[in-house]
């Protein structure tokens, strides 16, 4: 038993040392680790106190009854985020009426920074024609003998270097076009118009005329930009209007940069067939001019948006309201009296007591009962910036 208990002293021994040692080596770890200091905490970013920037904002201008585009050009980036989005308050504006409003335009970041902006809004009342309008004597020097087609486009790609750029998508240019034709011819009631090419001319050199300049102005302009056009004038009528179709690939729409009669404006920029059939019947009905926007729907060739069905042949509109053609002069043959066949020149034609085509006004530019010439020589015009045009 002796022998026994004595051969087990040894693991006794053992199992003691190695009870010790854990303690130790426990007693150690915990020595280092009281001594180890503790790591420093990581560090906090910096709190985000930065709005965001709005860039590309401006005072805006537009014509009574046109949004302009408030967010052309605008952007607003933040620091941390980069782009942000951004809102547009209008709720100031009147769109109907002429003045100047504030426009405010507002940012927020993810940190709920907020940045805010505003611009001033001009909306500036339409041109209209004067009824009373009196044609004014050329005086001016006489149109050059060799003028072509290639001089008119030169003039028109001057002013178009000025007023667009390859950023431009087509809509914007024709906005543009349509902006620098309609403020920058003045209406004199008279006007050439032995072509397009002499009313472009004169419209480009000369700042002023008719309808027919603000027409052929347009005309080369938004052929040089690459808009298909197509030519329109009044009928039937004993007066005539010329303006104009355009088309940037959304279909044929109504372009007419001619301001419009006193007390009846009417931004005719990309208007539908409801929209100047409206805008005539208004006229009519006020007696203040009679078919303004009437066409001869079998020589358009072109369906023009919003026409409808049944009016896309010769006085289409006439026949389907009144199922008759209209003759204002009795004249089958002759739908827009311009040439009557007992007295071709009007001299003595009591109804017409200015004659159309008065010798002294071969033209028809002085009818007194239509005094802003729309057709008579003169047409459409108005009022505009008074301006030396390119070329002068």
């Amino acid at each position: 038993m002796i022998n026994e208990v004595n051969e087990q002293k040894p693991d006794v021994k053992r199992g003691t040392k190695r009870l010790l040692a854990a303690v130790l080596s426990a007693s150690m770890i915990l020595s280092l680790a009281a001594c180890t200091p503790e790591a420093p905490p990581e560090p906090q970013p910096e709190p985000d106190t930065t709005p965001p920037v709005i860039e590309g904002i401006k005072n805006l201008e537009t014509d009574q009854g046109v949004a302009p585009s408030y967010r052309e050009g605008v952007s607003a980036t933040d620091e941390t985020d980069g782009a942000v989005p951004f809102t547009v308050d209008t709720s100031a504006v009147d769109l109907e009426t002429p003045g100047f409003y504030e426009v405010v335009y507002a940012a927020e970041d993810s940190a709920g920074n907020h940045a805010r902006a505003s611009v001033r809004l001009a909306v500036n009342a339409l041109q209209t024609v004067p009824v009373d309008q009196e044609p004014e004597e050329d005086i001016e020097e006489p149109i050059p003998e060799d003028l072509t087609e290639e001089t008119v486009y030169e003039l028109a790609d001057k002013v178009l270097a000025r007023i667009t750029n390859d950023e431009m998508d087509l809509s914007t240019k024709a906005w543009a076009i349509y902006n620098w034709t309609y403020h920058n011819i003045r209406y004199v009631g008279t006007s050439d118009k032995s072509s397009w090419i002499v009313g472009a001319y004169v419209g480009f050199v000369r700042s002023k005329g008719d309808c027919f300049n603000y027409y052929a102005v347009a005309k080369a302009l938004l052929h040089q930009v690459g808009i298909e056009t197509v030519d329109l004038t009044r009928v039937p009528s004993r007066t005539r209007h010329y303006w104009l179709l355009a088309n940037i690939g959304t279909g044929w729409y109504h372009f007419d940069a001619c301001p419009h009669p006193n007390g009846y404006p009417f931004q005719s920029f990309f208007v539908t067939e409801e929209e100047v059939r409206e805008y005539t019947a208004l006229l009519s009905e006020a007696g203040v001019r009679e078919n303004y926007f009437t066409y001869d729907y079998s020589t358009c060739m072109v369906p023009v948006v919003g026409t409808p069905e049944g009016a896309e042949t010769e006085y289409g509109w006439y026949l389907l309201e009144t199922g008759q053609i209209p003759d204002p002069n009795g004249d089958p043959d002759d739908p827009n009296g311009e040439t009557n066949t007992e007295d071709p020149n009007g001299e003595t034609d009591p109804e017409d007591p200015n004659g159309e085509t008065n010798p002294e006004d071969p033209n028809g530019e002085q009818n007194a009962e239509d005094p802003n010439g729309e057709t008579a020589g003169p047409d459409e015009g108005g009022p505009a910036a008074d301006q030396p045009g390119e070329g002068a």
